[in-house]
């Protein structure tokens, strides 16, 4: 039930310009109010909520709003804003529970010409306010003193003008700002303290028949007493009591250090641009150099291989004694020959298959392979070889592990790879070469019994033309791209290479394949160590 009290009695009948309406929702403070009002030539009608309030208001005029910082149902500015939208512009005392910066400032920039706040006392003090404002309806308070401490400790200049232009108040940061005492600028026009550009909207302001407050904020220059500009950042608000203009609230924040911050920005971005052009410029020859040098690597490589493979060929010629018998020396010389040209052609072809990985020129052909074929195909291209150092290759393999789709001649490339690195560096024990199911994926692994990996290479033993130790590269040979083509394969078949060092002695070597999910049915149980 909507409950409207005031405090009129019967035999009086002062007018309508008189009335004031108070929107309280606490009973208490609103009852004390009215017993107040009471005693004074003033008429006050109380309301609980904004929506009872617009109500009465359709139905008369008040000269004075005093309304609750919180009401029940809508914001004490959601309720000024509608009443000045469908009825007049009333002026208004905002009466608050605590004293709150946020809302106080909020109030008088919506154009409240007071803001009390609930204590002791303040209910006699909001009384006489309301009295003195209804005498003099036209009179204009820049800064009321329940403000006017809020003002003075502001951290940006604060100013009023009237409608006129002259200077009525300003608060204690807009005197350091200008060096000016308030004294020399009181009643004096604010283009005192502007330059042109600032001064030239504050006369489109004044000259304008209904002013609007600033939708944005303008960059201006306050003009200071030893004639010094200081950029600011100003804003400009109309003050408007019962639709008549009483002159302006002004904002002037001083920005000198945001612009050197953004000319320090500035100067910095146009570094960066630089750098990234240079940048630019750098990848590019790199780019260009690489192209270069991956035609030239290809170019020598096919170069390479047309002796090789005249010398390889007569090497078999001689061999198979097409032009004469051999004697043994000399037919152990031939096989010397032979796995010279052999190694040799195998490092060509690395480089061949490193610059078409890097060249984006090496085409996979996808086929169905089963794992256990690649670890009998890699084991028994390394056993002969590991047999003549005394070595012995176990092969652990798993005719259970699904097929995956491979190619083939490369991941067997791979295997030798890890493989032949496994003999290369192992002086005794064994090689285990092996396959193994392992999540979504078969790892292929060889395990050895040699050296191991140092701790300073570690990071950096999958690179190209790194050696696992370079002393024992010295002894063993070879450019160091085993392993950089290697990783360089697994990743383009979607899989990942790696490397532990074993608790006994020795490291294991493995890759993963990944096997599609339509494979995951066939996996059996696989007991080989992984």
């Amino acid at each position: 039930m909507k409950v409207i009290e005031n405090n009129r009695k019967s035999n009086r009948s002062e007018p309508a310009s008189s009335d004031v309406l108070l929107l309280e929702d606490d009973p208490d403070y609103g009852r004390r109010a009215l017993r107040h009002f009471k005693s004074t030539n003033v008429r006050v009608d109380w309301v609980r909520n904004g929506n009872e309030g617009l109500k009465l208001l359709g139905r008369k005029g008040f000269a004075l709003y005093l309304v609750n910082d919180f009401l029940p149902d809508m914001s004490v500015f959601t309720f000024l804003q509608e009443a000045k939208q469908r009825f007049t512009d009333v002026p208004f005392i905002v009466i608050a529970r605590t004293d709150n910066e946020h809302v106080a400032n909020e109030a008088f920039k919506h154009g409240a010409v007071d803001y009390v706040v609930k204590s002791t006392g303040s209910i006699r003090r909001l009384t006489n306010t309301v009295v003195a404002r209804l005498k003099e309806p036209y009179r204009f308070d820049f800064a009321p003193h329940s403000y006017l401490q809020l003002v003075e400790n502001a951290s940006d200049a604060i100013y009023f003008h009237d409608a006129a232009g002259r200077i009525v108040f300003m608060n204690r940061q807009a005197e350091q700002l200008t060096g000016y005492g308030r004294d020399e600028l009181l009643n004096r026009h604010i283009q005192v303290i502007l330059e042109e550009n600032g001064a030239r909207a504050i006369r489109h302001q004044l000259r304008a028949k209904y002013p609007k407050r600033w939708q944005g904020k303008i960059e201006a220059r306050i003009v200071t007493k030893e004639r010094k500009l200081i950029p600011v950042e100003l804003s400009m608000t109309p003050i408007v009591r019962n639709k008549r203009l009483l002159g302006f609230e002004g904002i002037a924040r001083d920005i000198r250090d945001r612009l050197k911050a953004q000319a320090l920005l500035d100067s910095q971005g146009s570094k960066i641009n630089e750098l990234n052009l240079e940048i630019q410029k750098k990848n590019m020859k790199l780019e260009e150099r690489s192209r270069l040098q991956a035609e030239f690597v290809s170019n020598i490589s096919h170069e390479f291989r047309t002796p090789l493979n005249g010398i390889m060929g007569y090497a078999e010629l001689l061999h198979d004694e097409v032009y004469g018998g051999l004697n043994k020396s000399q037919s152990d010389a031939l096989d010397s020959i032979k796995a010279c040209a052999t190694n040799l052609l195998d490092m060509v072809q690395h480089l061949l298959d490193l610059s078409k990985i890097k060249a984006n020129r090496l085409i996979l052909e996808y086929e169905p392979c089963a794992p256990c074929d690649l670890v009998l195909a890699a084991g028994g291209t390394v056993r002969p070889i590991a047999r003549s150092k005394g070595l012995d290759v176990v092969l652990h393999t798993d005719t259970k592990l699904p097929c995956i789709n491979a190619d083939f001649r490369r991941l067997y490339q791979v295997f030798v790879n890890l493989a032949g690195n496994a003999v290369k560096f192992t002086s005794s024990g064994q090689i285990d070469v092996g396959a193994v199911a392992k999540e979504n994926a078969v790892k292929f692994y060889v395990r050895d019994t040699g050296m191991g990996v140092p701790p300073e290479l570690r990071d950096m033993i999958f690179q190209d033309f790194r050696q696992g130790d370079n002393s024992a590269s010295r002894l063993h040979g070879g450019m160091g791209l085993g392993l950089g083509l290697s990783k360089r394969l697994v990743e383009l078949h979607g899989g990942k290479i790696g490397f532990r060092v074993n608790e006994d002695r020795g490291s294991t070597f493995f890759f993963t394949i990944p096997f599609s999910k339509d494979s995951k049915d066939s996996i059996g149980n696989n007991h080989s160590a992984g």
